[in-house]
């Protein structure tokens, strides 16, 4: 039988294909939009990495305060004692929100890698994603090297989990003294 006809399904099967191939050529596209989102959550969890350590301090301070307080250090001490005690009491909370003062937004290059650091993938998948050619990609092997590269970007990109802030207050703190207060 020569002029066998193809039954539907098959065209069916060919037009899936063709959205599949759609589909894995947009997945850089797709993984632009996760890694925005990822970098957006970085951002967030970096700057709450660098305000809680100072917030972890003043709130030490106030704590120690209201425990001197409770102790009834302020109706023993004299009047100047009391005034130099809130006095350095406010001192050490002012001095532990100086940090604050500083505070700036992350940038694109720590935001991306806050993100590589939680990656499971080694060699850095969300700043890789960022990377150019360095020449134009008239050459047809270097365009399929190109997306084969952006293809497996964007599968290690869809695997990097959407991590919690560590604020490493044990590198700050090793004696652990804010849980004296």
């Amino acid at each position: 039988g020569g002029g066998r006809m193809r039954p539907a399904d098959e065209e069916i099967d060919v037009a899936s294909d063709e959205r599949g191939a759609d589909n894995r050529r947009d997945a850089p596209a797709q993984m632009g939009a996760k890694l925005g989102a990822l970098a957006r959550r970085a951002e967030a969890v970096l700057v709450f990495e660098r305000v809680w350590p100072a917030l972890a301090w003043a709130g030490a301070a106030v704590a120690l305060f209201l425990a001197a307080s409770w102790l009834g250090l302020w109706f023993a001490a004299p009047r100047f004692g009391r005034i130099a005690g809130v006095a350095l009491f406010a001192a050490l909370a002012l001095a532990a929100l100086a940090p604050l003062a500083r505070l700036r937004r992350p940038t694109r290059t720590e935001t991306l890698a806050r993100i590589d650091r939680d990656a499971p993938a080694p060699h850095q998948p969300a700043a890789s994603f960022d990377d150019r050619l360095a020449a134009q990609a008239d050459d047809p092997t270097t365009k399929a090297l190109w997306d084969l590269h952006r293809r497996r970007l964007a599968e290690q990109v869809a695997r990097i989990p959407r991590a919690s802030p560590t604020p490493r207050m044990v590198l700050r703190d090793p004696r652990a003294l804010r849980f004296s207060a």
